[in-house]
């Protein structure tokens, strides 16, 4: 069945197209139908531009003059002042007032090193830091209480609030450019100011020959220099973006999700970076040392299996040892030869013996690099913790990332991931409290199709995974094994994330129509929430797009490909993100009502790992920090069914989500 679904797929994309495929009538088109026209270089510019195909553009745009974009030319005065007083006093009657602030690109909880801010004739560039082209008098503090007055207007409001706040100054953030553009274009992928000035201006920022830079970019138009400083002009652009962005999310109904949880959460990501996490360096290394033995002991039996020593991490060495020497039959191929990936070597696992040692030491040997080795570098030398960075503009389905360290890519089940867990620690006199939504994207699913038995379930406080695998064996629920359960569980979390039969049976190694039966169980027992799932692939592919319950969009351009696979993924991308992007939204709120839930507590939230949020609390205040944990994150949103938080506590991370 599965060749078979195969080859009616690849006979559809190699068929030729004929005129019906592609409506239009052939006998009406002419020879100027189809004579290449004249190129829109604007268009051009835009697709090039999100390509980052930049010298490319310059080489097809040389020569030709409709290649450069029509952009209406202002003068921009630049001024840097030395006496913040003075300055204060300029921009007392500005609101809101447009800010661009540059320091320590790697550390974010440091002073600003720059402000420059927007006035009626230009710009304004105060060096709070250093003597800077004359004297400077009254510093920072001269301005902070200018910026605690008045809302700011920035590129990049979690960066800006943090360095204000470790001068002690307390902003609102009323616009931020860069979290703008991603709610307009999530799949976009970079948000760099320069990148946007291009998008939305037709202006190029880009570092003039000759010029001093000090690191920072200087603005150029029609190659024309304006004068002053790089972060004066990058404050001008800033203000120009700001209005039509604004405009743009106001006109897609965006805004309040800007306003009421993008800025709002910032503001919580910003504390939680600045927080930082303690870790255990001394276990660490302990641990990546017993790591170290292990893989040894597990190359000598690969060794052993392969009839001497070799590279196991060079894939022509291991090519050569699995297919040559030990004669296996992978069933992929890449241009170098048979493929040695995961998911190849998976489906060779039961093999040979071999194939199991080699996954385990690549796993152990990944664990050991991504976080045994690298952890204790990242610990701050000033504050002596980890200050992970959250992203708020990477992932297309609203979701936060995480990096430096990545926290979201810690194995949740297996036992290494634990002791890797177990790392992270709080100070002496504390406890990690953690909680964690419970079945989040089923009780989303649950709402949105208004499917009765599926939100009765979930009232009742029924075992979801274990009614719909019963369901689809057709025997009773309490005959299902915890085997059985886990095979449920799959399906209905397969459901949420736009799985079909053929994944199915890949992820549970079972023939696709036993996979479609597991599934149709699932349907039978819940068959508004297939309804639903036909109907949000129905309503994207004519839109364009899905929408979560507060707005956020995610583009699915893949709908409307004429390649079935494509369009496939397509499908499975406008199932997901309704669901998944909820999801998310549900997280940033719960954040955002936790936060001000424990404003007058001593607990301080250090971590947010997919839909669980961990906070270091004193001992003596667990109780009560898990019961206003529990409050704000079970009333984030309304939902038709209720929203469950799992809370448990201990004095490492492992332990708490034990």
């Amino acid at each position: 069945a599965e060749a078979q679904t195969r080859l009616l797929e690849n006979r559809e994309f190699f068929r030729f197209r004929n005129e019906s495929d592609l409506n239009i009538d052939v006998l009406q088109v002419g020879i100027d139908d189809v004579v290449m026209g004249e190129w829109e270089f604007e268009s051009i510019r835009k697709l090039f531009d999100v390509l980052e195909f930049r010298l490319l553009y310059e080489r097809l745009s040389a020569g030709h003059p409709d290649a450069q974009v029509a952009v209406k030319g202002f003068e921009a005065h630049v001024e840097v002042v030395a006496d913040g007083f003075e300055l204060a006093e300029e921009l007392a009657d500005i609101s809101p007032l447009v800010v661009r602030i540059i320091g320590d690109s790697d550390r974010f909880q440091s002073k600003p090193d720059v402000l420059a801010f927007v006035v009626p004739d230009g710009g304004r560039v105060f060096h709070a830091k250093g003597e800077v082209r004359g004297e400077i008098k009254g510093g920072l503090d001269s301005l902070g209480e200018i910026l605690s007055q008045v809302p700011l207007v920035t590129h990049g409001s979690k960066e800006a609030l943090q360095r204000l706040m470790s001068c002690g100054i307390d902003v609102q953030i009323a616009m931020d450019n860069e979290i703008a553009a991603y709610l307009l274009d999530p799949a976009r992928g970079s948000y760099a100011l320069d990148e946007m000035a291009r998008e939305y201006l037709g202006r190029e920022l880009k570092l003039d020959a000759g010029q001093p830079s000090d690191g920072q970019q200087s603005l150029s138009l029609d190659d024309e220099q304006f004068p002053g400083d790089s972060a004066g002009l990058e404050a001008i652009v800033i203000g120009l973006l700001a209005e039509i962005m604004q405009q743009q999310l106001r006109d897609r109904g965006a805004w309040e999700l800007l306003t009421d949880l993008e800025l709002p959460l910032a503001r919580v990501l910003a504390k939680v970076e600045t927080n930082g996490v303690k870790i255990d360096v001394g276990y660490l290394q302990e641990l990546s040392a017993t790591m170290s033995k292990q893989m040894s002991a597990i190359e000598g039996e690969i060794f052993e299996h392969a009839g001497g020593p070799f590279n196991i991490g060079s894939p022509p060495q291991l090519r050569t040892v699995l297919y040559e020497r030990l004669g296996l039959k992978p069933s992929k191929k890449t241009k170098t030869g048979f493929s040695t990936d995961a998911s190849v070597l998976e489906s060779l696992r039961e093999e040979h013996p071999i194939i199991d040692l080699i996954l385990k030491h690549r796993e152990k040997s990944k664990l050991k690099s991504t976080y045994l080795d690298a952890l204790p570098p990242l610990v701050d030398r000033q504050t002596g913790r980890v200050h992970c960075r959250f992203n708020q503009t990477v992932a297309a389905t609203g979701r936060l990332s995480a990096e430096r360290p990545n926290l979201q890519n810690i194995p949740i089940r297996t036992a290494e991931g634990k002791q890797i867990r177990r790392a992270f620690i709080p100070e002496e006199g504390n406890a990690f409290v953690v909680a964690d939504y419970s079945q989040i994207e089923l009780r989303i699913i649950a709402h949105l199709s208004e499917d009765t038995e599926l939100v009765a379930a979930f009232h009742r406080g029924d075992d979801i995974h274990r009614n719909s695998i019963a369901s689809a064996l057709g025997i009773a629920v309490d005959e299902v094994t915890p085997e059985l359960r886990s095979i449920g569980k799959m399906v209905t979390y397969g459901v949420a994330y736009g799985m079909g039969p053929f994944g199915l049976s890949q992820r549970l190694r079972i023939p696709v129509d036993q996979a479609r039966v597991y599934i149709d169980g699932f349907f039978g027992l819940y068959p508004s929430v297939r309804t639903y799932l036909d109907a949000v692939v129905e309503q994207a592919t004519e839109d364009g797009y899905t929408t979560t319950m507060l707005g956020r969009r995610r583009y699915v351009p893949e709908l409307k490909s004429r390649n079935p696979r494509v369009r496939s993924l397509g499908e499975r991308q406008a199932l997901n993100a309704p669901i998944q992007g909820t999801a998310a939204d549900i997280m940033k709120l719960a954040m955002i009502h936790a936060d001000a839930a424990l404003a007058q507590t001593s607990a301080k939230m250090v971590m947010t790992v997919h839909d669980e949020l961990v906070f270091e609390v004193p001992t003596d205040e667990v109780a009560d920090v898990t019961e206003k944990v529990r409050t704000a994150m079970q009333g984030a949103i309304e939902l038709s069914v209720p929203l469950s938080v799992d809370l448990a506590w201990g004095p490492n991370w492992a332990e708490a989500k034990a």
